[in-house]
């Protein structure tokens, strides 16, 4: 249940990160709860707990689309809704492959595998950007938006850059927990 309730609290906060519902302070932790659960279970579990991680976030954030499906769209509601739900179930499988990725390094590498997480997620995100026409929309590094001084340095790193910067910071706290037996 442990591993699931992690899962749950990543998800949300995730979609508590970004500016129209949360604080973007709430990125540089979000990740914490999922990556430290990731190296005690297997990778069935694993994609399990990244899809369920993704699909609170995503369900969190891109509630509003159902409406505009409906409404803009001419999709009957019912319609409009079992598209969403497909969607966030799409969207949430990016977060499951990266949970089953770190899952693998950790279990090759042991515990410095969480400290791949960066490129693994900056990974999934140019997925998100580019397969199936894409959705660069709610990439973890958008979250830092309200704080100039990482928002300015998007100019330099892009945003995908800033993501990585972000996970870094998570993966370096999940490694520092697991390590010290505190998680």
């Amino acid at each position: 249940m442990r591993p699931f309730l992690s899962a749950a609290f990543t998800g949300l906060l995730l979609t508590l990160s970004f500016p129209s519902v949360g604080h973007f302070l709430f990125a540089w932790i979000a990740l914490v709860p999922l990556l430290i659960v990731l190296g005690d279970v297997n990778s069935k579990i694993a994609f399990c707990l990244g899809l369920f991680a993704g699909v609170v976030h995503f369900a969190g954030t891109i509630y509003w689309i159902p409406g505009v499906m409906a409404n803009f769209g001419g999709l009957p509601v019912f319609m409009a809704w079992c598209v969403h739900l497909l969607f966030v179930l799409f969207l949430g499988s990016f977060i499951a492959v990266f949970a089953v990725l770190i899952n693998g390094l950790v279990k090759r590498f042991g515990q410095i595998g969480l400290m791949f997480a960066p490129a693994v997620w900056v990974t999934m995100e140019l997925g998100r950007i580019h397969l199936f026409t894409g959705f660069p929309w709610l990439l973890l590094g958008y979250s830092q938006v309200p704080f100039l001084l990482i928002a300015q340095a998007a100019s330099v790193v892009g945003v995908l850059g800033i993501s990585m910067l972000v996970v870094a910071v998570n993966g370096t706290i999940s490694y520092s927990l697991v390590e010290r037996g505190n998680a």
